[in-house]
């Protein structure tokens, strides 16, 4: 597997994590 994809992949996540966080925060 691609590193820089699974890295990218895992970066994604924890945006999305982060945002959703954020959203139910407000």
């Amino acid at each position: 597997m691609d590193v820089s994809y699974l890295a990218k992949m895992t970066a994604d996540k924890k945006i999305l994590r982060l945002s959703t966080t954020a959203l139910h925060a407000n």
